[in-house]
């Protein structure tokens, strides 16, 4: 409830188009399914599970300079040219 309150969003979002095969699964179950990275192409990538979890590793850094440097990796690694919308902060 708090999370829904913080992100001003229902907690049905949390819960909206949950297939019935992961719906009917425990917990447990669900937390050892593996990270597809080719499941779901045509899902916004902001609304998958490997993007939550990528910027919660990455806001686990603890170092500036090393996030800067993740960014920079990523970004490089990355195909083509993506836009300049948001810089790291240098917190």
């Amino acid at each position: 409830y708090d999370l829904s309150c913080t992100l001003g969003v229902p907690i049905s979002y949390f819960f909206d188009e949950m297939p019935e095969e992961i719906a009917q699964k425990t917990i447990a179950e669900r937390r050892q399914m593996p990270v597809d990275m080719d499941q779901d192409t045509d899902v916004d990538p902001m609304n998958r599970r490997e993007t939550l979890e990528l910027v919660r590793a990455y806001c686990r850094l603890p170092d500036a300079a090393l996030r800067k440097k993740f960014y920079d990796l990523l970004k490089a690694m990355a195909p083509g040219e993506t836009a300049e919308v948001l810089e790291p902060n240098e917190d």
